[in-house]
């Protein structure tokens, strides 16, 4: 039993609190610390208190691990132990959400090679802690959750943002010092900071008072001397000052030893069973410990009582046992020579393999591995790796399945089979890189010694399905069309499979009549062999093939019926996919954000919700949130928790950076680091980051360094999209825009030329389907028509006031269109700019009036101080330079001394003043003064 509580008063009043224990109720905290704080300690005082209130306590341990984890660890023990303490009601809800019995030891009876839903389990333990509370009062504590694997986070933030409608406290507790940037953890973090319903307590260090109070409470430390040694020491962490303490007056200088000698005081039967625990993991069963230590019970029971008395063991769960403190663990773990580590997992795997009961496949793998069994190891990890899957751990099964991978020799005949169930884990999980790089390794490999085995078929239709998701190459169509070579005159799914990589490749080049040639081999076979969700995936492919005569709503119809025919799965995803982005490209943004969110949102119930289509589905409900102004719901769909693949974190930064660019809120460098590293491999991250980032820019006069982001976005999407890509149109308009805000008449033939490479860039671009552009491509387009007139304008070209204003005006009609909120604003900035050069100041206040009340609806800080600044409303287009010159002219300066004063040849002032005169439509000096102080161009 940990020693009585020191210090923590106010912390474990929150903590009562904010759990319910105060008023019968129930509430969610969570507990942060750094290692030894006291944070287990302040947990068992919570715990304790609930039990003499009459509720029920029970706790699941997150465990540090060597290998791959088991998912939902704590909650396996959570459930086993409501299983015991509230049987009628475990009973009760495993027969409303079987799910449950995944996590109950002995009932699963879930077989096959099928994926678990992830939605169903989290529903499963949420309905389980509410109907106990419903009976009695119940306190749940996570502890280290820095340890947790991936799916006991997401069920954890599932659990936190829900709450519980009975008496329900639920603690969460984990090391704050554990943490960095890469930490699993480190991205949930935030999302649960967010929670309104979260009590937050964070323990900082002991006062030194209250560390010499805790000395001086254990026995034998009455000397001043060695409790001052011992708090100036400790630092505040009571962990620390007991193992100091515990030392006794010959402090030693390095903590492990401390720990060490706690060890050495025990004798050869506790030491020994102390070291089992220590490689089980830091917390044992029972069971097992007494399979591998090889003690009788009387002996076993012996050697344990001692090692609880030495406080180096403590009671876990109802039937384990565990390190009083991983420092321990590790302490002991440290000084195993690597044969002696290897005997004991060797023990471990032999007691495993005699009783199955004793351990999940993922500690047999583990344990396995450890000890030299390779064998064991490999079929373990596989089982762990589908049993991760059937729980909805993607992330898990891909662990496992490379871990088992990286055992097996080169020629083992089962290394493909793996390699295709990791690459399905790694997509699931929406590592599409890592998927495509497992099965192109195996291909290579066959492609270098010459032969072509049985799978290859199966390994080829593989890659061209998951690297077509990352970007489309060459090879993809070449390798499609060798597995069909492979398959012909077969009738079986791994024809079916060659068929479908196939068609995906030959849509995806635009080769209509040939995937629709196939596609009715493909459905034919795919009816016969009774798949279903092929079946769905690919009518979705094919949808686009079907010749609809340029009737959308005819396509819209037979996408529709796509939908509505689809089971519920990863195919009913890909065609919500499909109907929502035809909705995007028409411009119907409010139904295509609603369909991408109940795409995504199904995949997160199927516990997939980083893979390709969920994920994407996700970030494009977020892109028309942002379209639509709808600013917070943008980042509320950017913020993903989770420890997702970089690539998709990368474009969630770009996301959040677009709304923050767009409010004018701070952004950090590192938001942008993220997003910009991904460039070259993700061209969807360059296209969706360039303009924020490039605005940001602008707005601190780099504008230089603006363009040539914008010029290399487009190298990028041009390297990896090709020149087509209706995303020119935005790059030229964006860039000409950059240009026009610094021009000057000097530059004139360089910025012409920049200007023509542009247009031509934006000209010769494709648009969707081969129809004419929709919405957004024409937004774009008037957009890039005013920007390249206002850079004529500035260059001193002769453009007249009312082109300029004409053409502002197609700009924001078009946007308007679209729908684009922010964009639609600023473009009525330039809008009014050119109202107010051509003198048409009230309509010119009027289109300021009206950014104004959009920069406080989404809103805006940067549109705010735009439709205010004295610039926005009479600039007359002028550029900085211009309007010195300007008020120069009007103080009846010469050339001369206008070039004298602002340090400039005659000749250049000369240019100036001219560029002047013609973007004010003024014949003479003298005209321009008047124009200028009728306008309110010299304020």
């Amino acid at each position: 039993m940990p020693q009585p509580m020191v210090g923590r008063t106010d912390e474990a009043t929150r903590l009562a609190a904010a759990c319910g224990l105060d008023r019968d109720g129930g509430g969610l905290a969570v507990l942060s610390g750094d290692a030894g704080i006291g944070k287990t300690r302040l947990l068992f005082h919570l715990s304790e208190q609930a039990r003499a209130s009459g509720r029920l306590v029970v706790v699941g341990h997150c465990v540090a691990q060597t290998g791959a984890a088991m998912p939902y660890l704590p909650f396996v023990e959570i459930a086993g132990a409501l299983a015991d303490l509230a049987t009628e009601v475990v009973d009760a809800v495993v027969c409303a959400h079987p799910s449950l019995t995944e996590l109950l030891p002995g009932r699963s009876e879930s077989t096959g090679q099928r994926m678990g839903n992830a939605g169903q389990l989290a529903e499963a333990v949420h309905a389980l802690l509410n109907r106990v509370g419903a009976a009695t009062p119940l306190l749940v504590v996570v502890e280290d959750a820095h340890w947790a694997d991936h799916s006991s986070r997401d069920l954890i933030t599932l659990l936190l943002t829900r709450g519980f409608s009975s008496r329900v406290g639920f603690v969460v507790s984990y090391r704050s010092d554990d943490l960095h940037r890469r930490h699993p953890l480190y991205g949930t973090l935030p999302v649960w900071a967010r929670l309104a319903d979260v009590t937050r307590v964070e323990l900082p260090p002991l006062s030194d008072d209250d560390v010499t109070a805790l000395v001086r409470n254990l026995p034998g430390h009455g000397d001043d001397a060695v409790v001052a040694q011992i708090v100036q020491r400790a630092g505040g962490n009571a962990f620390f000052a007991e193992e100091l303490a515990a030392g006794g007056a010959s402090i030693s200088e390095d903590l492990s030893r401390v720990l060490q000698s706690r060890y050495d005081e025990l004798d050869r039967p506790a030491q020994e069973l102390v070291k089992l625990v220590s490689v089980g993991g830091g917390s044992v069963g029972h069971g097992l410990l007494a399979a591998v230590s090889g003690l009788d019970a009387d002996e076993l029971d012996r050697a344990l009582r001692e090692a609880i008395e030495h406080h180096l063991l403590e009671r876990a769960g109802p039937d384990g046992y565990a390190f009083r403190h991983s420092l321990l663990a590790e302490a002991i773990g440290d000084q195993l020579l690597p044969g002696e580590a290897a005997r004991l997992h060797a023990r471990f795997t032999a007691a495993v393999l005699a009783d199955r009961g004793l351990a999940p496949p993922s500690e047999l793998a583990r344990h396995a591995a450890a000890s030299g069994d390779r064998e064991t190891a490999i079929l373990a990890g596989r089982a762990a790796a589908e049993s991760a899957l059937r729980m909805g751990g993607p992330r898990e099964a891909l662990e496992h399945f490379e871990a088992a991978l990286s055992l097996m020799a080169a020629d083992d005949a089962e290394r493909d089979p793996v390699t295709l169930r990791a690459a399905e884990a790694a997509s699931a999980s929406g590592d599409v890189f890592r998927a495509a790089k497992l099965v192109g390794s195996r291909i290579d490999a066959y492609a270098a010694a010459g032969v072509h085995p049985a799978i290859l078929p199966r390994l080829l239709s593989a890659y061209v399905l998951h690297s077509r998701l990352e970007t489309l190459t060459p090879d993809q169509l070449e390798r499609a069309e060798l597995a069909l070579e492979l398959t012909a005159g077969r009738d079986d799914a791994v024809r079916l499979e060659a068929l479908t990589a196939c068609i995906q490749a030959l849509v995806d080049r635009e080769r209509w009549t040939e995937a629709s040639a196939l596609g009715e081999e493909a459905l034919e076979l795919a009816e016969k062999l009774a798949a279903a969700d092929t079946t769905t995936n690919l009518r979705t492919i094919l949808a686009y093939t079907v010749d609809f005569g340029g009737d959308l709503a005819r396509l819209e119809a037979h996408l529709a019926a796509i939908v509505a025919d689809a089971k519920p799965g990863e195919a009913h995803v890909r065609a919500l996919h499909r109907l929502a982005h035809f909705e995007e490209e028409v411009g119907r943004l409010e139904s295509a954000r609603a369909r991408f969110d109940q795409a995504a949102e199904l995949g997160a119930r199927l516990g997939h919700p980083w893979g390709p289509f969920e994920f994407s589905a996700r970030y494009r409900a977020g892109q028309a949130s942002y379209l639509l102004g709808d600013f917070a719901g943008a980042l509320a769909r950017f913020d993903l928790p989770g420890d997702g693949p970089p690539s998709s974190r990368a474009l969630l930064a770009s996301g959040r950076l677009l709304v923050l660019a767009a409010r004018d809120e701070s952004v950090d460098d590192d938001l942008i680091e993220v997003a910009e590293q991904w460039w070259a491999r993700d061209a969807l991250v360059a296209l969706a980051s360039f303009q924020p980032w490039a605005d940001l820019l602008a707005r601190q006069g780099r504008h230089r360094e603006a363009i040539t982001v914008v010029e290399r976005a487009a190298a990028e999407i041009d390297r990896q999209w090709a020149s087509q890509e209706a995303a020119f149109i935005r790059l030229a308009a964006v860039a000409l825009g950059l240009l026009a805000d610094t021009a000057e008449p000097a530059r004139a033939a360089e910025h012409r030329a920049s200007a023509e490479w542009w247009l031509r860039r934006a000209g010769g671009v494709k648009a969707w389907l081969g129809l004419p552009l929709g919405p957004e491509g024409r937004a774009w387009r008037a957009r890039l028509a005013a920007e390249e007139l206002r850079l004529r304008h500035a260059v001193g070209e002769p453009v007249s006031p009312a082109e300029l204003v004409a053409a502002w005006q197609s700009a924001v009609a078009a946007f308007e269109t679209y729908g684009h909120r922010y964009e639609i604003a600023r473009t009525r900035l330039r809008l009014a700019e050119s109202l107010a050069a051509s003198g048409n100041q009230a309509d010119a206040a009027d289109q300021l009036h009206l950014v104004r009340e959009e920069a406080v609806a989404l809103p805006s800080a940067f549109l705010a101080v735009a439709a205010a600044s004295p610039a926005a409303r009479r600039s007359a287009g002028l550029t900085p330079r211009e309007q010195e010159v300007l008020r120069l002219v009007a103080r009846g300066r010469s050339n001369g001394e206008i070039g004298r004063q602002l340090f400039i040849s005659t000749k250049t002032a000369s240019v100036h003043v001219s560029n002047v005169l013609a973007k004010l439509g003024a014949a003479s000096r003298g005209e321009a003064a008047a124009i200028a102080h009728d306008r309110g161009l010299l304020d």
